[in-house]
């Protein structure tokens, strides 16, 4: 339950490589088998795939926004 409540509020700057939307809101599917996938869950929870995306590859669920610039100041 945290997980859904949690991801009402995700804004992910990345765009879903199927319906091309930009931002990605709520929950952010990331392929783990081809670079650079990410699929929105509109798009996940309907099913839909591409010639190069298939639902049966692994994928990682992300439920909070991923900040990159404050990942990469912990780092230094």
């Amino acid at each position: 339950m945290h997980r859904l409540a949690a991801s009402e509020a995700a804004k992910h700057e990345a765009r879903c490589n199927i319906c091309k939307i930009y931002p990605i809101l709520g929950f952010r599917y990331r392929s783990l088998r081809h670079f650079n996938c990410d699929i929105c869950q509109n798009c996940f929870f309907s099913g839909k795939q591409t010639k190069f995306f298939k639902m049966d590859h692994p994928l990682q669920e992300y439920y909070t926004e991923v900040c990159y610039l404050k990942l990469k100041r912990q780092k230094e």
